[in-house]
This record gives structure tokens, sequence and C-alpha cells, in this order.
């Protein structure tokens, strides 16, 4: 995949699950999730297909979630919101896990 296409992926699985994404591309130039509720953490790493001698770097992506707010005394309406959000942030992450997004990059 190129990086355009895991955007295009990242935005096209957002958007399926009700989330936003932003315009510009953010950390590793990729396309960051918007949630009120969560934080939406992006991890790169390089496999084991990398070649340094070849110039040829092999990267694979792994997005995770986490609870960003809740505490105090909510109302039962901001429950409910942030619990679908969870839901569908749970969701999202999972959808993008599986599909074990990997690129290749050459210097």
């Amino acid at each position: 995949m190129t990086k355009a296409q895991i955007n295009e992926t990242i935005k096209a699985a957002a958007k399926a699950h009700g989330f936003e994404t932003t315009t510009d591309a953010g950390f590793q130039g990729l396309t960051e999730i918007i949630s009120e509720e969560l934080n939406f953490t992006f991890t790169v790493q390089t496999t084991e297909n990398t070649d340094w001698a070849a110039h040829k770097v092999e990267q694979s992506l792994t997005v995770t979630a986490s609870v960003r707010k809740m505490g105090g005394q909510p109302t039962v309406e901001e429950l409910l919101k942030t619990a679908d959000e969870i839901k569908r942030g749970a969701e999202l992450a999972a959808e993008l896990q599986n599909m074990n997004i990997t690129w290749t990059e050459t210097f």
C-alpha cells in the first residue's frame, strides 16, 4: 500500500464507524482520527522485511484507542454518548488492526 491508500483506508473505516479524520496528515504522514471521547494512537514499527542495504524499509501500523475523559458526575446522556463512542471506537480499532496495514518506503 502507498501512504495515500493507507490514508484513504483510515478515512473510509473511520467514516463507516461515525468518526471524522483530519484533512492534513499527522504522525508519519498518516490521517488522524478525531474523537471527543477517545484517543486514537498510531504505532508504526519496522518489520523483518526491511532491507537497509537495499534502502527499503517496510513498516506496519497498529491503531489502538483509549478513553480520553470521564469523571465527575456525568449525566446519563453523557454516559450513553461516551459508551456509544467507546463501542464504535473499539470496532474501528479492531477493523484497522485486522487489516495488517504495511507499506514500504525507499530512500
